[in-house]
């Protein structure tokens, strides 16, 4: 008798949890089609970008520049506000632009007040027009020739090397005969180039297999759609060579004795910015001996960074206050032991030295990209599959 009722009661909990099961597969299911169809939806323009200055017709063609313009459009549009306010005018102004170009300057002597928009008198309009650029390339000699040779402009160059600093050091593991691609927007008015801006790259090598990686929401993310930024970068400096390596027995020309060099010298310029390598706190800054001016940076996992032969410290850099990866902390320079301009660099875990570029370090993504659909219709769009 017991046995017959409890059939019943198993066969409400198996339709029960049938249907459960069916209601998050629904709702699943729901979250994703609301979500594609919000991205298939057209994204209106973006907020207008607004520039508030001080200063002349000089200061609002800098500003014009900076938000897009051609210098002809903005050097117009400063001439303008002059033909209102007064050729000695230099006052407060506010430069609206927009994806197409600027909107109106509104500029203010006393009570006074000018706005010259796109129809104003006298304003020179040179209209935007942008075009895909695409670059291929092997590694010859180094990478900043190699990209030079391909015929990209130096701008993007730079935002190239940047953009593989947490996956690669293209000064130490760079190799002739790996292979790169880049692909940048141009921007033009009246046939001129006035801008670069960076969408797309790649490199491959032996060391490291295929990196790529695309502008996305304000950043670079992989084909997966995970930021290119991780925990720690490849290197604090933007150096010429490793002039020591790591566990390199050697002695000094200033009478010390021969011993194991226990981090990484980065030869750089005199005044070359040093970045903290990851997120951390300062727990020490100051004179240390044979570091010279030095700078102590604690991160997660009982891990620090050690930074000397510093010139001079970076702005705020004291003990205790917290730092970002990227941050300046000081200025190549020859303080210390050092016989030469470089950053001597030293990674340790729980008081023990590592060497940084062998060291297996955390590498979370920073972020992950939004609008998946999106995103994965432009990289298609830029790398073809």
């Amino acid at each position: 008798m017991g046995k017959a009722k409890t059939q019943p009661v198993k066969l409400r909990w198996r339709l029960l949890v049938l249907l459960a099961a069916f209601l998050a597969v629904g709702a699943a299911w729901l979250h994703r089609d609301l979500a594609a169809k919000a991205e298939i939806v057209d994204e209106p323009y973006g907020q207008p970008s607004r520039s508030f200055g001080r200063g002349g017709d000089k200061s609002i063609t800098r500003a014009l520049m900076q938000l897009g313009s051609a210098h002809e459009e903005a050097y117009s549009v400063g001439q303008a506000v002059l033909r209102k306010l007064g050729k000695d005018w230099k006052g407060p102004f506010v430069v609206v632009a927009g994806p197409e170009g600027f909107h109106h300057v509104t500029a203010f002597r006393g009570k006074r007040r000018a706005i010259v928009g796109r129809g104003s008198a006298g304003v020179l309009l040179a209209p935007v027009e942008e075009r895909l650029v695409h670059a291929k390339g092997e590694v010859r000699g180094g990478v900043p020739v190699s990209l030079v040779g391909a015929g990209m402009p130096p701008d993007t160059m730079h935002e190239f090397v940047d953009l593989f600093r947490w996956s690669i050091d293209l000064v130490a593991d760079a190799q002739d005969g790996d292979t790169f691609q880049a692909i940048w927007t141009e921007r033009v008015a009246l046939n001129k180039p006035i801008g670069w801006r960076l969408e797309g790259a790649v490199y491959e090598s032996a060391l490291t297999g295929r990196i790529s990686a695309m502008r996305w929401d304000a950043g670079f993310f992989d084909r997966r759609g995970r930021s290119v930024k991780r925990t720690y970068l490849k290197a604090p400096v933007r150096y010429r060579w490793i002039s020591s390596g790591f566990g390199k027995f050697r002695s000094s020309p200033l009478g010390w004795p021969m011993r194991r060099h226990k981090g990484t010298d980065f030869a750089a310029e005199m005044g070359t910015p040093i970045v903290a390598v990851a997120d951390g706190r300062v727990s020490f800054a100051g004179w240390k001996g044979e570091y010279g001016h030095l700078v102590v940076v604690t991160h997660e996992g009982q891990r620090e960074t050690f930074y000397g032969h510093l010139g001079r410290f970076g702005p705020g850099v004291r003990r205790g206050v917290p730092v970002v990866q990227g941050q300046v902390l000081g200025y190549v320079g020859v303080t210390g032991n050092a016989t030469g301009p470089h950053l001597h660099f030293e990674l340790r875990k729980s008081g023990a030295t590592e060497d940084f570029r062998a060291a297996r370090l955390p590498s979370r993504p920073a972020a992950l990209a939004t609008r998946p659909i999106k995103f994965k219709a432009r990289w298609k769009e830029l790398f073809g599959s």
